[in-house]
């Protein structure tokens, strides 16, 4: 074993399937598990400088495998953790061992950085960890997974060994741990739902047993629980029918009634809580018939000759049969619920409804039909149709029996409901029924209906809003009726209606000025509803001329727009800056012009018609930079340089007012001037920036001649303080005398 310490190397050995060491080795170590033949580290020639499991630190196997045992094939995660305080480097090698102490199962990585895979001497799969895999302060988990064997391989061990290294680069003062782990493989659990006697069976029966058995071991508490399909034998929806608090087989007595769905396909199985297990379907099939529809035999009868028409009820379940009890009478089906009955004898005559549906209780209902003697057939009148609330009614006047009015829908209400032509009031819109019924006990009385139909009065008519428009085309705006049918027509003015029966009818050929238009809603017989709406046709506005583009220099000017001869014309400033005086006047004067572009609207106007609008621009220039043409210069040469100030508005020129001279430029303000005459020569500066007025500033040059020349007289040397000075005298020009160095008053 290779005893480079640069790493700490940790040792796990993992019970239930796999071994695992851990040594001082950067590439990982295989063999030294402490499993079935093998040691660990902590031995001659190896990290041997403490006995195994000596030190403070600790090494454990943690796993998610649950309690009852691996399940064959399954996956699981498998944790080897080596801690140790103060250490910085660990490393582990894990086994998984059957009982024979071969490699079970398999080992996968699940993170390459810290973990591997070796194959020992002896031919075992072992899990180690990756050079640098174990770096870590005073703990290291190697994570891994692990998936169990086929079935039959039994117990599975897991060793680990780890070590955690002093990291001083060979085998000395390191520490070794091992433990081991194992798992068993988890026992299968089985019900087996024993066959169900007595079907078919009754909606809501109870106490039905259902046996079952098992297999395998069952927790304490354990409860079975007795469950029914649905009608098509499937356990997606089922109903729990009855429980047992168990471990061993035995018989579940059903405490639940059955349910209310017929059916002839549902099965039963059992199911456990602890452990959950699904038992299997009963291999018998139930039937469950409903209880039979709840039988009536319909409302005692006195019939006024020998035959009758039973009125029993059409069972939804089960199958109904009549009988007769007592009197006499001959029922011509018994099967039919609504059968005749023929034969009836004086006097009450009972029969009997029966619903069965085996093997529920049967349920039974009686009726009587008394047979006794007839009255004047009822007539109720014609039919009305009036708009109001209030008629008289008209039925006939019985010769046998006694007449009753009353009402069968609608509303209204009967003055005198006995009298054959009683008045009713109250009547609603629509249909009212009444019924003339002439009774005669125990006969059946002779019925006979009139209508009364009573016409709404038409929706009120509302034509819209009165219109101003600019065009000779619009639409109509009647409200919709809710009661009756609308109709446009033209009261004065001109206009054709596009479509008189719509309310939103558009019009054409509208004259100018106002034209009147009626939306009439009828129903009749009711009054029509009317309402009158005008249409007021305006023409457009004079179309608008905002005048000429101005050039100014300025603040104030007048605005030139167009008078207009229809409509009414206003000014609005679009942009830069200036105050209207009179904004509504074409020819208002502006003042608070603003430099620059300057946009002036004149809008006419004549609703609700489109604007006419123009625009005008009125762009104010500024004046320019006050002229400055420097200071005037007296030259002893026929030439000099002008100094004229830079304008910062407008632009400048040079120009020869009197005497002579040549401008070298007459744009530059500090251009030469050459040809000067002798004496005064006089040069205007003109900044101009128009419509502005110029400004101007004048500059006069003299040119005098050329002086006498300075002659100082010779250097004197002297003993004292005092001397006299020698210059020349000049004839062109005055000399003043001046100390250059020195002293001397």
């Amino acid at each position: 074993m290779n005893r480079i310490k640069h790493k700490l190397i940790f040792f796990v050995f993992f019970s239930l399937l796999t071994t695992v060491f851990v040594v001082a080795h950067n590439n990982g170590e295989s063999g030294s598990t402490g499993a079935p033949s093998e040691n660990t580290c902590a031995k001659s020639g190896c990290h041997n400088s403490y006995p195994a499991n000596s030190g403070t630190g600790s090494i454990l196997i943690s796993s998610d495998i649950p309690a009852s045992g691996y399940v064959p094939g399954t996956t699981y995660n498998i944790s080897v953790t080596v801690a140790q305080t103060g250490v910085s480097l660990f490393g582990f090698d894990l086994v998984a061992l059957n009982p024979g102490g071969n490699s079970t199962g398999t080992l996968v990585i699940t993170n390459a950085a810290s973990t591997q895979l070796i194959t020992d001497a002896n031919g075992r799969i072992n899990i180690t960890h990756t050079n640098g895999g174990g770096a870590s302060n005073n703990s290291k988990v190697f994570n891994f997974n692990w998936t169990a064997p086929s079935p039959g391989v039994g117990t599975v061990t897991f060793y680990s060994a780890g070590n955690a290294t002093n990291n001083n680069n060979n085998a000395m003062g390191d520490y070794i741990y091992n433990t081991n782990k194992a798992y068993t493989q988890a026992v299968s659990n089985t019900i087996t739902t024993g066959t169900v006697s007595g079907s078919p069976f009754c909606q809501g029966a109870t106490g039905i047993n259902i046996p079952y058995t098992i297999t395998g071991a069952f927790n304490g508490g354990n409860v079975f629980t007795a469950q029914l399909s649905d009608p098509t034998g499937s356990f997606t929806t089922s109903t729990n029918l009855g429980t047992l608090t168990s471990t061993t087989s035995g018989t579940i007595v059903s405490s639940v009634g059955l349910p209310a769905i017929a059916g002839t396909n549902y099965k039963i199985r059992v199911i456990s809580s602890s452990p959950a297990i699904t038992g299997t379907t009963s291999t018998s099939v139930l039937t469950i018939n409903l209880t039979p529809t709840t039988s009536n035999a319909g409302l005692d009868q006195t019939v006024c000759t020998n035959s009758a028409t039973l009125s029993g009820n059409v069972p939804t379940v089960g199958t109904g049969q009549w009988s007769l009890v007592s009197g006499s009478g001959t029922i011509t089906n018994i099967n039919i619920a609504s059968s005749g009955v023929t034969g009836l004898g004086s006097g009450a005559n009972k029969f009997v409804w029966t619903i069965s549906n085996v093997p529920c209780t049967p349920s039974r209902d009686t009726v009587t039909i008394t047979y006794s003697g007839t009255i004047t057939p009822s007539n109720a009148g014609l039919d009305q149709l009036i708009c109001g609330t209030t008629t008289s009614l008209s039925g006939n006047v019985p010769t046998v029996g006694t007449g009753q009015w009353s009402l069968a829908s609608g509303s209204g209400t009967i003055t005198t409901p006995s009298s054959a032509t009683s008045s009713v009031t109250g009547l609603g819109v629509g249909t009212n029924k009444f019924v003339w019924t002439i009774s005669n006990p125990p006969c059946t009385p002779s019925t006979d209906t009139v209508s009364i139909v009573v016409s709404a009065s038409p929706t009120a008519s509302n034509a819209g809003v009165d219109q101003s428009i600019c065009g000779t085309t619009t639409n109509l705006s009647g409200n919709i009726p809710t009661v009756g049918t609308g109709q446009w027509s033209l009261v004065s003015g001109s206009g054709t209606i596009t479509s008189a029966s719509s309310a939103t009818s558009g019009v054409t050929g509208l004259g100018v000025g106002a034209n009147k238009f009626v939306w009439t809603i009828s129903n009749a017989p009711c009054v029509p509803s009317k309402d009158t709406v005008t249409i007021n046709v305006v023409t457009s506005p004079t179309t608008s001329n905002a005048g000429s583009d101005q050039l100014l220099c300025g603040s104030t000017t007048n605005l030139s727009g167009n008078v207009p001869t229809v409509g009414i014309g206003q000014w609005s400033l679009s942009s830069g800056s200036g105050t209207i005086t009179t904004p509504n006047s074409a020819t208002t004067s502006v003042t608070g012009l603003g430099i620059g572009t300057n946009r002036f609207v004149w809008t006419i106007n004549n609703a609700p018609c489109p604007s006419s609008t123009d625009t005008v621009l009125i762009i104010v220039n500024a004046p320019p930079t006050t002229s400055n043409a420097g200071i005037d210069q007296t030259v002893c040469t026929n030439s000099a340089n002008l100094s004229g100030n830079v304008p910062t508005v407008g632009t400048g020129q040079w120009s020869l007012l009197s005497g002579s001279g040549t401008i070298t430029n007459i744009n530059s303000t500090s251009s030469d001037v050459t040809g000067l005459g002798s004496g005064a020569n006089k040069f205007v500066w003109t900044i101009s920036n128009a419509p502005c007025t110029p400004s101007r500033d004048t500059v006069t040059i003299t040119y005098s001649g050329t002086i006498t020349p300075s002659n100082a007289g010779l250097d004197q040397q002297i003993c004292g303080t005092t001397t006299n000075l020698s210059g020349n005298i000049p004839t062109v020009g005055t000399g003043q005398w001046s100390l250059a160095s020195g002293s001397g008053t």
